[in-house]
């Protein structure tokens, strides 16, 4: 039950009207015909109820999709929500088209915050069998399973089908991955069938159908005019699969430790203003820094604000707590250095202090008072009681390691945080640990960003000046993190791929 809960506050109801009363039309007045909702974009799908749209507000034949990216992003607790109260995730999807009536909106609109009677209120809302929540809890179960759904029952599927398809799947996937990987184009200007080089990824799919058998014998002429898996569309939703599953296990890697941000911004090949975001976290797992990107966002001015704002709105999409940055960096105007950094002022003194956690020259730098200062940096990591806690732990600390040989020629605080790992120190000494993970995420003089930028010049050239902000942000996660690229698998692709809409072959 708990998973399918929120704390956000909901969007005024909206209810509309029509002419008809009591059952006859009055003919001598031309008829109001309510204006049809228009297409949106999913990216524009709000995560604070208090934004958002009620569902029979959006097109009919977009509805479902807007149900599955929700049911897809998972129950989250947006930064900054206007209201902290309980709402019900199947019931604001399903609600309305279980039941027209009115009442019992509490979970859905106004949003429930009487904390004092939470089991009560909650075990009315579930109800029993049968009842409006239960129902919306299986409807969402049952659009995530689209072999149950109307579009796939009218088209019935033998195992052969099911079978040349994958085959098709896969083979689009294979050459996405290669395209993606090398940072090239997948279009081609002129990709008619008399066309002497249709583009790449018709040229590649074309050359691995002469040269796999199985593929052959399901050759995309022998399929579906608009099943054949090549279309610029299904393109796009691969790489989006690809991007959001290397994306999953960055997001893995960090878990619920804290990380800085890299930033910088640059005008790309049609003088857009794009900005990258980088993650700077420390594997506890294998005792290293790391620095992932994590998107392009486009940007109508570079002011602090607006800097700010696009990265709040990157960092709430991907489900990362703003609480868990540490010291934002920004290798751009020197106005953006200021937001939202507590470190600006006192960098001298955070600089030394750090300085006190060197292990070379056998500790030589080593001073507990400095490094108890260092935590005052950091309020709200340590509570009081560790404050007075990590002094006693830094004596028997400073004694153990000291003349542990392990820890006698290491080259820098990487190396220390290493070697805690391999050594299990890190379980024995959690507040120093603590402590030295929040110096080596703060950001310093890198040039991760500058890569990232050298490839969006290779992804978004001259001859590709047209290729959209979402798509070029997936390409680009693809083409610079080629190690998280290669440990995709197609099986997790097909899997996303087939979750992102209601596809008219399943597996």
């Amino acid at each position: 039950m708990e998973r399918y809960f929120k704390r956000k506050s909901p969007e005024p109801l909206i209810t509309t009207t029509n002419n008809i009363s009591g059952g006859n039309v009055n003919m001598s007045q031309p008829s109001s015909t309510p204006t049809m909702p228009k297409l949106i974009d999913l990216k524009e799908l709000h995560s604070d109820p208090s934004d958002r749209k009620r569902i029979l507000d959006y097109h009919p034949n977009q509805r479902d999709e807007i149900r599955r990216t929700y049911i897809l992003r998972g129950p989250t607790r947006p930064e900054g929500v206007k209201t902290d109260s309980l709402f019900c995730l199947p019931c604001y999807l399903f609600k309305d088209q279980i039941s027209r009536k009115g009442g019992g909106d509490a979970f859905i609109l106004e949003g429930f915050s009487g904390w004092n009677k939470l089991h009560e209120r909650l075990d009315s809302h579930v109800g029993e069998v049968g009842s409006i929540h239960r129902r919306a809890v299986k409807n969402c179960d049952a659009l995530m399973r689209q072999n149950q759904s109307i579009v796939v029952a009218l088209h019935k599927q033998s195992d052969i089908t099911k079978n040349e398809y994958r085959i098709r799947l896969n083979a689009s996937i294979d050459v996405s991955r290669y395209l993606l990987n090398s940072a090239l184009p997948f279009r081609g200007h002129d990709e008619s069938e008399n066309s002497f080089y249709r583009g790449h990824f018709l040229e590649m799919m074309k050359y691995t159908q002469n040269q796999n058998e199985s593929v052959q014998k399901v050759t995309l002429k022998n399929a579906l005019r608009n099943n054949q898996m090549v279309s610029p569309k299904i393109q796009k939703d691969i790489c989006h699969c690809f991007a959001q599953e290397i994306l999953k296990s960055i997001l893995t890697e960090i878990g619920d430790d804290v990380f800085a941000l890299l930033v910088d911004e640059s005008s790309d090949v049609s003088k857009k203003e794009q900005m990258t975001v980088v993650l700077r976290f420390f594997d506890g797992t294998c005792g290293l820094i790391k620095e992932r990107f994590v998107g392009l966002v486009h940007v109508k001015e570079t002011t602090s604000l607006t800097l700010k704002l696009a990265i709040d709105s990157l960092l709430t999409e991907l489900g990362l707590s703003l609480k868990k940055i540490r010291g934002q960096g920004y290798d751009g105007a020197s106005n953006m250095r200021e937001f939202d950094d507590r470190f600006n002022e006192v960098n001298s003194e955070l600089l030394t202090c750090m300085a006190a956690l060197d292990p070379r020259d056998s500790f030589g730098a080593f001073d507990s008072l400095q490094l108890v200062r260092l935590v005052d940096f950091y309020p709200d990591d340590f509570s009081s009681s560790e404050k007075i806690a990590i002094e006693r732990e830094l004596e028997i600390y400073i004694d153990n390691v000291g003349e542990d040989e392990r820890f006698a020629h290491l080259n820098g605080i990487g190396d220390l945080a290493r070697v805690m790992v391999q050594t299990k120190k890190h379980i024995s000494y959690p507040l120093l640990y603590r402590l030295l993970k929040l110096a080596l995420v703060l950001p310093v003089a890198t040039a991760t960003v500058e890569r990232c930028f050298s490839t969006m010049k290779l992804v978004k050239s001259d001859l590709r000046n047209r290729i959209g902000n979402e798509y070029l942000s997936d390409c680009l996660i693809s083409a610079i993190e080629k190690e998280a690229l290669a440990k995709v698998t197609n099986d997790d692709v097909i899997d996303r791929f087939q979750k992102m809409k209601t596809r008219r072959e399943q597996l």
